[in-house]
């Protein structure tokens, strides 16, 4: 077993991702997300009959959707992803490493001085 590479392969030759291919049930689709979005709310409109607190995730900002049939607090804490709070630029994360990097030299220095 190999870690998926997104069939880049087999996209770029115009194929679909073998997990889609052979996915037996058709739960796993592939394709243009105007056309993925169409087909996953197709497939909610269905699975209401069946299951009323049915919902879609991920479908306004994220490249995978779930189809869940309830509530996804009720399925799984993190089938639903948030959004950030604030994106995180590089500044931003390098007063972060800088912190650690800082509080890690003062963490050394105690050490240091109480084995020295």
């Amino acid at each position: 077993m190999a870690k998926c590479t997104m069939c880049v392969d087999r996209v770029y030759n115009g194929l679909l991702p073998a997990c889609a291919k052979t996915c037996p049930t058709g739960a796993m689709n592939f394709g243009d997300r105007d056309k993925m979005a169409a087909l996953a709310k197709e497939r909610l409109d269905k699975a209401k009959d069946r299951f009323p607190k049915a919902t879609l995730t991920g479908l306004d900002d994220l490249r995978v959707f779930y189809l869940l049939a309830d509530v996804p607090n009720m399925v799984y804490t993190y089938a639903k992803a948030d959004k950030a709070p604030t994106p995180m630029d590089r500044k931003m994360a390098l007063q972060k490493i800088g912190r650690s990097l800082k509080g890690l030299a003062t963490e050394w220095e105690i050490v240091n001085k109480l084995a020295g």
